[in-house]
Formats: C-alpha cells, sequence, structure tokens
C-alpha cells in the first residue's frame, strides 16, 4: 500500500530503529509492489489553519461508555497499559504527537499536507479532518504516539468510524523498528496496519503487514474483507492481538485474519491514526469536503501476569 509518511517514517526510525460480517476463512495474499519514499522539504509557514469549527458527530450512535482497567480475550486477561477517551478539548502532547508539514510544502511522494489543525477533540471523540485549504491543497492529519508510548506483543484497539466517500481512506496501524531494512526477514521491522478503509468504493475493509522496506523488495501480506457497508455507517472496533507467535485481526471482538507463518517482531512499536488522499480509492468529490474519521477511544493492553 503506497504511503506518505516519508519523513513520518524517518522520524521513527530515529527513534525506534536500535529498539524498537463475514467470517469465512481470509484470502492472503502476498505483494511486491514499492511504496512511496519522501523527504522532508523545508519551507516558511505560510498556511492559515481554519477556526476550530465543530466537526459534525456521527449521526446514528453516540459513542458507548468507556469500560477500563482489563479485558480478557480467549483466554487471555489483558492489563490496560495506554488509552485515550479523547475527553478533552484538543489533543493530549503526552500521548501523541504530529509529525507536521512544513508550510505549504507537500513531501515527495506525498498528496496532502498534514496540519495538527485537522486533529479535533470534540463531545469525546477524535475527528481527523479531511479537507481542502485556500489554495485547493489537500490537507488533513496523522498522529502517532513516537516518544510518548511504545509496546511490544499485547492487544491493541480502537472503536472508529469511517466515511464512505471516495478519494481518501482512514486507518489505525503501527510502525515496529527498522521496517525499510531489506534482509527478507519482519523480524527487524514491520508496519502493521490494524484497519484501513483502502477498499472504500466497494465497501471493504483490510488488514496488512509490510516489511523490507517501501522499495522493490517489500514484502506484503494483507487480508480484505468481503463487501461490508455496515463498516462505513456505524462505530466498530478494530484490534489486532501480538503475540509471540502470531498477529491475530479483529473486527468487533470476532477473529477476522490470523498469521503465525512469519517470523514475529520482537520490540516495541507506536501507535498511528491518520488519513490519507489517494484517488485510486476512487473519484474524491470534492464538494463534500470536509469529511472525517472519527475515534471514540484508543486502548492497549499487555498479559496480566507479565
Amino acid at each position: 500500500m503506497k504511503r506518505f509518511f516519508s519523513l513520518f517514517l524517518a522520524l521513527l526510525l530515529l527513534a525506534l530503529g536500535g529498539c524498537g460480517t463475514k467470517t469465512a476463512a481470509p484470502s492472503v495474499t502476498e505483494q511486491t509492489e514499492p511504496q512511496a519514499a519522501a523527504q522532508t522539504e523545508n519551507g516558511t509557514q505560510t498556511e492559515t489553519a481554519p477556526a476550530q469549527t465543530t466537526a459534525p458527530a456521527p449521526a446514528d450512535t453516540e459513542p458507548a461508555e468507556p469500560e477500563l482497567g482489563t479485558k480478557k480475550v480467549g483466554n487471555t486477561v489483558y492489563k490496560m497499559t495506554f488509552n485515550d477517551e479523547f475527553d478533552g478539548d484538543a489533543l493530549d502532547p503526552d500521548k501523541w504527537y504530529i509529525p507536521e508539514s512544513k508550510g505549504d510544502e507537500i513531501w515527495e511522494g506525498a498528496s496532502h499536507l498534514i496540519k495538527s489543525s485537522e486533529a479535533l477533540v470534540q463531545e469525546g471523540e477524535l475527528r481527523i479532518r479531511s479537507r481542502l485549504n485556500e489554495k485547493g491543497t489537500p490537507v488533513t492529519v496523522a498522529i502517532c504516539t513516537l516518544d510518548k508510548f511504545s509496546q511490544a506483543y499485547g492487544y491493541f484497539e480502537a472503536r472508529m468510524k469511517f466515511s464512505s466517500m471516495t478519494g481518501w481512506w482512514g486507518a489505525f496501524w503501527m510502525m515496529c523498528g527498522d521496517m525499510p531494512h531489506v534482509d527478507g526477514s519482519p523480524a527487524d521491522g514491520i508496519e502493521i496496519d490494524v484497519i484501513e478503509t483502502c477498499g472504500v468504493k466497494d465497501k471493504k475493509v483490510n488488514h496488512a503487514l509490510h516489511w523490507d522496506g517501501y522499495g522493490p523488495e517489500e514484502v506484503s501480506r494483507s487480508w480484505e474483507s468481503d463487501s461490508r457497508p455496515d463498516l462505513y455507517t456505524g462505530w466498530h472496533t478494530y484490534a489486532v492481538e501480538w503475540t509471540k507467535d502470531a498477529y491475530i485481526f479483529y473486527i468487533d471482538e470476532k477473529e477476522t485474519w490470523r498469521v503465525t507463518d512469519i517470523e514475529i517482531y520482537p520490540l516495541p512499536g507506536v501507535l498511528i491514526l491518520s488519513n490519507q488522499f489517494g484517488e485510486w480509492t476512487g473519484p474524491l468529490d470534492t464538494s463534500k469536503l470536509p469529511d472525517y474519521t472519527y475515534v471514540d477511544w484508543v486502548r492497549v493492553y499487555l498479559p496480566a501476569e507479565e
């Protein structure tokens, strides 16, 4: 999956390079398509961020009340190690970092600007906005726990509501270790895509694993759902259980994909929530912007006995 995170990836590597409805059998595909690489661009801040207007709340249901503390998954009891319920009126700087674009320069290989103004915390939710600025340039945001929180193994989940609009998509994912290092193995670095809505035009979602960089040597494993329009109309939970033997993915606490036949990365990774523009997901109807990915909460656990 092509990414716009050249500078973002570089920052992550500096911090982590040394450490780090249908439940039929899922399809698994091997991919070797290179992903976009990019570099930082220096510029002067020229864009004026829009006022912090209230984003529209999802119309179907109110977010569920949090149940904090412990969680049982199968036979494993987990204890919480990190959470954000987004109950304030701004993003918590002790939990999240934003790799912001400089001025109005778009990074090489990217399709939009990343601006902190697009991460709105309102009415107990994070609302990740996608819009066009006054110059007609796409603008959105990615937030991560770089230098704030990282963890190896455990259960990682988020309750989210995705847009059904094509031309951009939302994601909850992790970056772990020296992912661009090419040696044929994911044991020294891996990207874990807990959920992506890259199949929005067909109302599908996917999980994925990527390693050996974003060039010709890249290796990817992915699972794609059948058409699931319900995942684009309401709140749902998306999770990965990362053990020493497997990556196990869940939607609404039902297992959807299990990967056991690759080496498991053993060191901590960081959490990322993001939107990304890309017309290969379908045409972008600019008349419908701004639009949003909604996040009710993010929670992380470790086995209680550890």
